[in-house]
């Protein structure tokens, strides 16, 4: 439930967004802020896709009450920014998802960076409950709050990216009867999880954050060296996961992007967007759509929808970066962005509606 949901979510809130920020008469006012936008598609749409990847195995008559409040957080921050039942609702909705999800990790983990993934967990369900607080001007401030949350989706992303595309890799390669040396890389995933710890705690407070710059570029690097010993391109007929190669491979160019930013004092607000179009976008898009061909029994590397849909999603992230380096007027481009995204996580949509259930 919380799949389609959050696809046509995503596919109508950034449109939303754009036309409401560059209209003299939006037809969402709630999302006539960048503040606005970053909050829904965070602890909007990426908040509801990570609980609906999480919480499997939850009984209807728990999960069917924390997606009603997903939807009443939804409607009420668009009905009425700012107020107290939206606030609420967002951060019932975190806290519940939270509690549902971080104790997996804390029992099922052995090892000490699978434990890692509860408390990234409770900080990024926090950030969601944080980020109201600082609406009328307390701390911390929303934008503080929001910039920590994008490092912390990188960092899950990084988990659980390793944790699908080098399992499935090595399975690829061993059946083409090869075998993968790096798909296990402790030494790189621990230097990857310290210079993402020291980027989200350096990301706190401003007068830290070219500190937190730089560990991002390190981070990046490291992501890059990580996926490029995966050696997707030896993985025949499965495009599949190329395309989750190609959201990781985001993740790292968005660390890059944003790090190098920060690192140059410069103000971040559309330095993310290599991570949250580029890297949320295909990466969501390609494990919904890959939980549930599997939950359906079905062959997702036959569908051309995920081809289409990364390659939609890689136009739009491109579109939203080249807005920093081209001297082109911005708002054509912008809504490149928007339109191309839209499409993607439609097909996405209409693709998780006609599934049969497993």
């Amino acid at each position: 439930m919380f799949f389609p949901a959050a696809a046509l979510y995503a596919a109508a809130i950034v449109p939303l967004s754009l036309q409401a920020m560059t209209a003299t008469r939006p037809w969402v006012p709630a999302l006539a802020s960048p503040m606005a936008h970053s909050r829904e598609m965070l602890f909007g749409f990426g908040l509801g896709v990570v609980a609906g990847y999480l919480l499997g195995g939850l009984p209807a008559a728990r999960l069917w009450p924390l997606f009603a409040l997903w939807l009443l957080a939804r409607a009420t921050w668009l009905l009425a920014p700012g107020s107290a039942a939206a606030a609420l609702a967002s951060a019932a909705f975190a806290v519940l998802v939270g509690a549902a999800t971080a104790p997996k990790f804390l029992r099922g983990a052995k090892k000490l960076r699978n434990r890692a993934v509860a408390p990234l967990l409770i900080a990024l369900c926090g950030a969601a409950v944080l980020i109201d607080a600082g609406s009328s001007g307390g701390f911390p401030a929303p934008s503080d709050v929001a910039l920590t949350a994008v490092l912390l989706f990188a960092l899950l992303m990084l988990f659980m990216g390793g944790r699908i595309i080098a399992p499935a890799a090595a399975g690829q390669r061993y059946r083409q009867g090869e075998y993968l040396d790096a798909r296990v890389q402790p030494r790189l995933e621990g230097a990857l999880l310290v210079c993402m710890g020291v980027a989200i705690v350096l990301s706190l407070a401003p007068p830290t954050r070219i500190g937190a710059g730089w560990a991002a570029i390190a981070a990046g690097a490291l992501a890059a060296g990580r996926m490029l010993r995966w050696e997707l391109w030896r993985c025949r007929g499965r495009a599949d996961l190329w395309c989750l190669g190609a959201g990781y491979a985001w993740i790292a160019v968005g660390l890059v992007v944003l790090g190098a930013a920060l690192a140059a004092g410069i103000p971040p607000h559309a330095h993310v967007h290599g991570i949250t179009v580029g890297a949320i976008g295909t990466l969501t898009f390609n494990m919904m759509a890959r939980s549930s061909a599997a939950r359906a029994g079905q062959n997702l590397a036959r569908s051309p929808v995920i081809y289409v849909g990364t390659a939609l999603i890689g136009v739009a992230a491109g579109a939203r970066l080249a807005v920093l380096a081209v001297p082109v007027p911005a708002l054509p481009l912008l809504w490149l962005a928007a339109i191309a995204w839209s499409l993607a996580f439609v097909l996405l949509a209409l693709r998780l509606l006609s599934q049969p259930p497993p």
